[in-house]
């Protein structure tokens, strides 16, 4: 899901937009009011027994704004704290990734250095370690995107702010050292996205409007795989799901507001893809990240065979099939929240387990010129009958 994550809301991104507060702050003398927001990042769910979670709060007054963030495991049904080193300058999280419950690596960015810091660990989050500094990038440009496929085997995608464009380097030795895929600039595409690597040679581009990209040589070329969809309107792809040779992808439909989500799946590693079921879901706009890539994905193969669908305007449903969408089950969702198209994304591991994000709140304040809203992650255990608020207290603290 991400900055699924997918990233799906991307903490950079949405920090940047509520952080520009600017013109007409009242007096020193006046009293300052406090607006509190909370914001959901990277938010990966593995397994039933494994994901995580970046949470940030935000402290906003006329004058300041404070940042505390947080990096969470869950571990066979506990939350434990998972954060790393911040590092002097630092005031954003660009992105995390596991390859397993082991290993896993985080992207710190400092504006004002137009650096990346990176940290791998090799137990879990309970100890990291430094990286260095690989890669550079301006305060106006897209997040970094971090994909690693075992301890060793990574890849890293900068997004630039003027082209648009976008570099790709490449790890063997765990992030120890990067080196740039020869003459490869992601450039001159429709939109850049979250990267994802499904072994040491194939990687996959999407969440682009109407484009699906494939690597089958660890990222030097990149082609445009042709999917059939049926009603043929405006679409985007999620990034796909591989089991061996067998996948299963998502696309959204619509324009500028979501209309149905279709399904397909591929029993050649992605070759050829086949669409398998259409299903209606809310009326609801669709988000991107700065203009780079798409942010509202309110679905989620879970495996090739078990798909979700948790969507609603203001009562929202889970839809599910766990036979590659022969048979479909809805539930009302008990525990989201009632605002219009609250959930923005959604990541499910089987029939049973998923999360998502959602927004509880959303208002204008006048003092700082600017929208507040605030995203929470959401759990369910039960095929998406009740959820509940995973309980995250973020203590680490970002440069304001």
């Amino acid at each position: 899901m991400a900055r699924t994550a997918t990233r799906l809301l991307s903490i950079a991104l949405i920090v940047a937009g509520t952080a520009c507060v600017g013109a007409a702050a009242p007096s020193r003398s006046a009293t300052a009011k406090v607006y509190t927001q909370t914001l959901i990042g990277p938010a990966r769910l593995l397994s039933p027994d494994f994901g995580y979670v970046v949470e940030s709060r935000i402290v906003n007054t006329t004058q300041t704004q404070s940042t505390t963030f947080g990096l969470f495991i869950y571990d066979h049904g506990h939350w434990r704290d998972a954060t790393p080193p911040i590092a002097k300058g630092v005031n954003e999280i660009d992105d995390v990734t596991f390859s397993d419950p082991n290993h896993g690596w985080i992207a710190e960015y400092d504006c004002g250095n137009v650096h990346d810091y990176v940290y791998r660990t090799a137990d879990g989050g309970r100890t990291w370690h430094f990286l260095g500094r690989p890669t550079i990038r301006s305060c106006g440009g897209g997040p970094t995107f971090l994909s690693f496929v075992d301890s060793q085997h990574g890849w890293m995608e900068g997004l630039e702010p003027n082209a648009p464009g976008g570099s790709l380097s490449q790890t063997n030795d765990g992030g120890v050292s990067w080196k740039a895929i020869p003459g490869r600039t992601i450039i001159g595409l429709p939109c850049l996205g979250p990267v994802r690597f499904v072994s040491r040679t194939t990687g996959w581009l999407a969440r682009c409007d109407g484009h699906l990209f494939v690597s089958r040589d660890a990222g030097a070329h990149w082609s445009t795989i042709k999917v059939k969809v049926k009603p043929d309107v405006a679409r985007s792809f999620d990034l796909p799901r591989f089991g061996g040779e067998e996948g299963a992808i998502a696309a959204i439909l619509g324009g500028k507001t979501a209309s149905k989500v279709a399904f397909f799946t591929s029993s050649d590693g992605g070759g050829s893809w086949l669409q398998q079921a259409l299903r209606p879901v809310a009326p609801c706009p669709l988000r991107t990240g700065g203009g780079f890539y798409q942010t509202f994905w309110p679905e989620s193969a879970a495996s090739q065979r078990v798909w979700w669908i948790v969507s609603g305007r203001k009562h929202v449903t889970v839809q599910m099939t766990q036979d590659a969408g022969r048979h479909w089950s809805s539930v009302a969702a008990s525990g989201l929240s009632g605002l219009t198209c609250s959930v923005t994304s959604v990541s499910a591991a089987g029939p049973r387990v998923a999360w998502v994000v959602a927004t509880t709140s959303s208002r204008y304040a006048k003092q700082l010129q600017a929208t507040i809203t605030s995203t929470w992650l959401f759990t369910t255990s039960d095929g998406g009958r009740t959820w509940e608020r995973a309980p995250l207290k973020p203590q680490a603290k970002l440069s304001s």
